[in-house]
């Protein structure tokens, strides 16, 4: 029996060949979906890092130019992509967002500006108008700088003012402090203003912080759960000069306080006898602000008065530790005192003293010119 083999090399290496170029076109797919997946990443990357520099970039233009920024936020255009860059005041400090973009990639940093107040909070004291000691057998000492629109003097019987630097005469746009135009009627520092700009700051508030009590007679406070936590206490009358208040702070005041005690009328605060550990309490008032002391007391925090500050004294070694600003006269009646005033910065941590944030920092003049911080978020 014969057995019949056939032989067919051609075919053999047809179907050999087109194996191969087959595995060959794999290859070449696999190869150029490789290098695709890596030009596309190290574009992504090239993508990313310059929508870094843009942020940097758009940092650097910012410092360059700080009022940009005090009317809207502004994007700013490069060969390579833009930058959008914004802000956000309500914290007391600037917080400046530069958000660069690159053919649809994005990275954004945010730049902290601490906060610059106006030369009127670098003074002990500041008064518009005069100060003005009327003693028996007292002793005023004001540590730091004072600055005064009108003059020093005194009455009495064997009183002493003692400045370590004081000056007269000062122009009043450095020893008092205005309201911005809240109510928009073209004209600033009005009661109105003054309402108006209280009534939008209590709301960049949490609830929790704030106490805003509508009240045209007399207020008083005292420590309680219901205060405790609070950033601004508010109390607004319905007239110029009402809603006044009475403050009552003792030792249950707690501990790390910072409150500010704001009143469309007269604030009257009698100082205790024993104070809390760092805690500062700050008062806004748009009439006069009275504040009484007998023996050992003291005071922390920031006081501004749009009219007169009041200072009466019997029996007394009290000290004021922070910034008083009177648009008025500042008046110290003192019986048997030693009466001190010490500077404080008013900003602490970058942050201002709640009640205060519009007031020092109402455009870029109001923070400094180099961050405190920046960082990707």
């Amino acid at each position: 029996m014969r057995t019949l083999i056939l032989h067919n090399s051609k075919g053999i290496a047809f179907v050999t060949s087109l194996m191969v170029v087959t595995v060959l076109i794999l290859l070449s797919a696999g190869y150029m979906i490789s290098l695709m997946t890596e030009f596309n990443t190290a574009k992504r990357y090239q993508d990313n890092t310059k929508a870094l520099w843009l942020d940097e970039a758009g940092l650097a233009y910012y410092i360059k130019n700080p009022t940009m920024l005090d009317s809207a936020p502004q994007t700013k255009t490069f060969s390579s992509g833009s930058v959008y860059i914004s802000k956000d005041d309500s914290s007391g400090s600037r917080q400046v967002t530069f958000l660069g973009t690159v053919n649809g990639t994005a990275r954004r940093i945010k730049a902290t500006f601490p906060p610059m107040p106006p030369d009127v909070f670098n003074n002990t004291m500041a008064s518009g108008h005069n100060i003005v000691l009327n003693g028996l057998l007292a002793t005023l000492k004001v540590y730091g700088t004072t600055k005064i629109s009108g003059t020093y003097s005194q009455t009495g019987f064997l009183d002493s003012g003692w400045f370590e630097s004081k000056t007269e005469g000062i122009a009043s746009a450095q020893t008092t402090l205005k309201f911005p135009d809240s109510n928009g009627n073209g004209t600033p520092d009005e009661f109105n203003d003054f309402k108006a700009f209280y009534q939008n700051l209590a709301s960049t508030y949490a609830p929790s912080e704030v106490a805003y009590i509508q009240n045209s007679g007399t207020v008083n406070i005292y420590p309680n759960s219901y205060l405790a936590g609070k950033k601004l206490i508010y109390v607004e009358g319905a007239t110029a000069g009402s809603g006044n208040v009475s403050i009552l702070f003792d030792t249950s005041w707690k501990d790390n306080e910072n409150v500010t005690v704001v009143s469309t009328g007269n604030i009257t605060y009698l100082q205790p006898l024993q104070f809390t550990a760092n805690s500062k309490l700050n008062m806004v008032a748009w009439n006069n602000y009275n504040e009484a002391s007998v023996l050992s007391s003291k005071h922390n925090g920031v006081t501004y008065a749009h009219s007169d500050a009041n200072y009466f004294s019997v029996f007394s070694l009290s000290t004021t530790t922070g910034n008083v600003i009177a648009n008025g006269n500042i008046n110290a009646t003192e019986a048997l005192t030693d009466k001190r005033f010490y500077y404080n910065n008013p900003v602490s941590n970058n942050q201002v003293p709640p009640g205060f944030e519009g007031l020092i920092s109402q455009s870029a003049s109001g923070f400094q010119t180099k961050p405190s911080l920046w960082q990707e978020i």
